[in-house]
């Protein structure tokens, strides 16, 4: 919200806690759509046994997130969980949106920023895409 404020940004702007799963679910029954949906959950899998089940979640929030997101709409999806290396977070992004009736470009792939080097191999966790919808 101050970010809002000290860019002079007019529109508007709502945050919601709670379990994604749920709260996206409910937005989705409303028949809302958002310019702009945010999904940046915690770490799914912070052991190797929990890495399919995060896959999983991966791809359910990817498919929520796509029936949040307006026409012209951009979608961000990112994931901090050191387990799902970053290609196989993007693989299962794009499997997902592929699968629906929308046209998309994945506009930005963000991961670590230069604050915050990555020293070994599991350090590299952050990542996000950032996907437009054209219809």
């Amino acid at each position: 919200m101050q970010n809002g404020r000290l860019n002079s940004y007019s529109g508007t702007h709502k945050t919601i806690a709670g379990d994604a799963f749920k709260e996206l679910k409910k937005l989705i029954n409303t028949k809302v759509t958002f310019d702009v949906v945010v999904i940046d959950p915690p770490s799914f899998a912070k052991q190797a046994s929990e890495i399919e089940l995060a896959k999983k979640k991966y791809a359910q929030l990817a498919e929520l997130g796509e029936q949040l997101t307006a026409k012209n709409g951009l979608l961000v999806l990112a994931s901090c969980s050191s387990r799902v290396v970053s290609k196989t977070f993007f693989d299962i992004n794009n499997e997902v949106l592929s699968s629906k009736n929308r046209t998309y470009t994945l506009k930005l792939k963000t991961q670590h920023d230069v604050d915050h080097p990555i020293g070994f191999p599991e350090g590299a966790y952050l990542k996000s895409g950032y996907y437009r919808f054209l219809d």
